[in-house]
């Protein structure tokens, strides 16, 4: 099987709660399911793959793919991911082990699976007697036990976790909680395609501070991109000025087929929105660009949206 085609399979059985043959959970991480020993292999080659290219042993187009496939991994991959970093770290590979561990990293102060972070506890570090990077290992493991405690202390509070609350009280909570309870409310509003959660990641882009506020329009952005063309279309319009902005956006990186709807925001009342509009259609067009400037007059900006219809007009259909 190769590493697209399981990367496919993975995805369907998060995509599919509902499909026939579900995967049994994994004895050590209950949260994750259990791979195939095909799988688990798969992944160890992805990851030797990477970490030839980080070395530089692999150039090009190649390594560029090994590198794609590195970053496309998810906490299915977990496993993998700590034998890749003691195999790094006991041939002192320094990117290598310092790229794996932060992403394991983000995986293990995010999951809720206790049982998980007990085995990375127990494994990180296995069968490495010497390494430059024991430091990292050992903050990997400590960070672990830290987030099993938390864990522990939340349940004890009767604390909800993120992903089984919903998503009008994940947006209410948005711009309460503080610290790594706020990023993962922020990370699960990300992750889910109502209108509450956009709310709540607008909210903490409003409000939040310099750190929070970047997060929350990342994932604004990454949660519109998700979305359907159709639904996309739908937040050009949105009542929220900063919807409007991140849906302009998700038209330029992904949905080019909407450029056409695009063009209206030129004539938006919020000047931010006009912007975030005429960036996109910048990038759309390969850098023609057709206004309005900063400070343009509405017979301007008229002008303006009636070039950037001509242009769309020429283009090819689809595109």
């Amino acid at each position: 099987m190769t590493f697209t085609l399981l990367t496919a399979a993975l995805l369907s059985l998060s995509a599919d709660p509902s499909a026939d043959k579900p995967r049994p959970p994994n004895p050590f991480a209950p949260t994750l399911p259990q791979l195939t020993k095909e799988e688990e292999d798969n992944l160890d080659g992805v990851i030797d793959r990477f970490i030839l290219a980080d070395t530089g042993q692999t150039k090009g187009e190649e390594a560029k793919a090994a590198v794609k496939d590195f970053n496309a991994l998810g906490p299915e991959a977990v496993f993998a991911l700590i034998r890749g970093l003691n195999r790094a770290a006991v041939a002192d590979q320094s990117c290598p082990t310092l790229v794996i561990a932060k992403k394991l990293t983000r995986i293990l102060s995010t999951t809720e699976d206790e049982d998980l972070l007990e085995f990375a506890r127990d494994n990180i570090a296995a069968g490495v007697e010497r390494s430059q990077h024991m430091n990292v290992l050992k903050d990997l493991r400590t960070g672990c036990m830290i987030r099993k405690n938390a864990l522990a202390r939340r349940a004890e509070s009767g604390e909800k976790s993120p992903k089984s609350m919903s998503s009008a009280d994940l947006a209410k909570a948005a711009t309460t909680a503080t610290g790594v309870r706020q990023r993962q409310i922020l990370v699960e509003l990300g992750e889910r395609r109502d209108v509450d959660a956009l709310t709540g990641l607008v909210a903490v882009v409003r409000n939040g501070d310099k750190d929070t506020q970047a997060l929350a329009r990342g994932l604004l952005d990454k949660n519109l991109g998700r979305q359907t063309a159709e639904a996309v279309r739908k937040r050009l319009h949105d009542d929220e000025a900063e919807v409007r902005k991140a849906a302009a956006r998700a038209v330029a990186a992904k949905f080019p087929a909407l450029a056409g709807d695009l063009i209206d925001l030129v004539t938006d009342a919020d000047a931010d929105v006009v912007d975030a509009a005429h960036q996109a259609l910048l990038k759309l067009s390969g850098g023609e660009d057709h206004g309005p400037a900063a400070g343009a007059t509405p017979k301007e900006v008229e002008a303006a949206r009636q070039k950037w219809l001509a242009w769309w007009d020429k283009q090819p259909k689809g595109k």
